[in-house]
């Protein structure tokens, strides 16, 4: 079976797919067979918007250190098309944080 390497988070994740020969033709043509390929894992396959309720992820910054399992909500989405995104995020702590999609993930509903 395949496994893919999420480009945001750096995840390793199995595939489960039918015809893993079929699914690196298909989507990843160019990555030899049984080398990780690059897909977004669960928690990162869903686009964040403002509003959503997100927690953290441990992210190393030396303006600002997030620590992971803080629960927030997203403020802000500023947007450079040429390179990428970066995310406000209100914390429930009362503090601002700007970090990159891996810093953040979308909250689960059984987390509150």
């Amino acid at each position: 079976m395949p496994y893919a390497m999420c480009p945001i988070c750096g995840a390793t994740t199995h595939m489960n797919v039918s015809d893993p020969a079929a699914w690196y033709a298909e989507r990843h043509p160019a990555v030899p067979f049984g080398e990780l390929a690059p897909e977004p894992c669960p928690h990162c396959f869903a686009e964040l918007a403002v509003g959503d309720r997100v927690v953290t992820r441990r992210w190393v910054n030396e303006n600002a250190p997030v620590e992971a399992g803080q629960q927030g909500e997203l403020v802000a989405v500023y947007a450079n098309p040429a390179v990428g995104r970066v995310y406000v995020v209100a914390l429930a702590s009362g503090r601002r944080i700007t970090v990159p999609r891996a810093a953040i993930r979308k909250r689960r509903g059984s987390e509150g």
